[in-house]
C-alpha cells in the first residue's frame, strides 16, 4: 500500500514539476517575477514543494531539493 501512495505522489511531483516549467518557458522574464504574476506558476511551485515534503516522510531516498 504504501508503495502505491509513492507512485501516486510521484506522479503529483512530475505534474506539477512541467507545469511550473512549461509556465516559466512561456514567460520572458525571471523566476521571481514568474512566481509573482502568474497564478498558475505559483500554485505550480507549491503543489510541487508540498508534495516534496509528503514524499520525504515516506521516502528516505527523496531529493531535498525544491523549487
Amino acid at each position: 500500500m504504501m508503495g502505491l501512495r509513492i507512485a501516486l505522489l510521484k506522479a503529483k511531483v512530475r505534474s506539477a514539476y512541467r507545469q511550473y516549467h512549461a509556465e516559466l518557458d512561456s514567460m520572458s522574464c525571471g523566476k521571481a517575477i514568474g512566481e509573482t504574476i502568474n497564478s498558475r506558476m505559483y500554485r505550480a511551485k507549491v503543489e510541487f514543494n508540498e508534495t516534496m515534503d509528503k514524499l520525504a516522510k515516506l521516502d528516505p531516498g527523496c531529493p531535498k531539493q525544491r523549487l
